[in-house]
């Protein structure tokens, strides 16, 4: 894993997920967030020789962290992210099958 001390570990971020809907102005329906926890996390470096592999693939534009595996809740596919006021979708989620000592995360940035 690319962390091996938790020291690494030192931005925020906070898990969201959906709680019902809203109706907007125009009549649409809009997602109402709730906070679920907040954790640390680092940034996995990218290699060049990943960015190539991503290009045309639902992996362009992303990002990878890394957080501790053991949360207050089991981080899910449909909650966002919010790192410093911006959005983000989680992509994958890849537990630590053997250690269970940190997962990664892989971003998308929400426009």
């Amino acid at each position: 894993m690319a962390v091996s001390r938790t020291g690494k570990l030192n931005k925020r971020l906070t898990f969201e997920k959906r709680n019902g809907h809203t109706v907007g102005v125009n009549g649409q329906q809009v997602s109402n967030w709730e906070s679920v926890f907040s954790c640390w996390f680092a940034n996995k470096q990218k290699f060049l020789k990943e960015f190539k592999n991503e290009i045309g693939t639902i992996f362009e534009n992303t990002r990878t962290i890394i957080i501790r595996q053991k949360q207050k809740q089991a981080v899910q596919n449909d909650w966002r992210i919010v790192i410093n006021n911006q959005y983000f979708e989680i992509i994958e989620v890849n537990p630590d099958v053997e250690n269970d000592d940190f997962q990664v995360l892989i971003i998308k940035k929400v426009d």
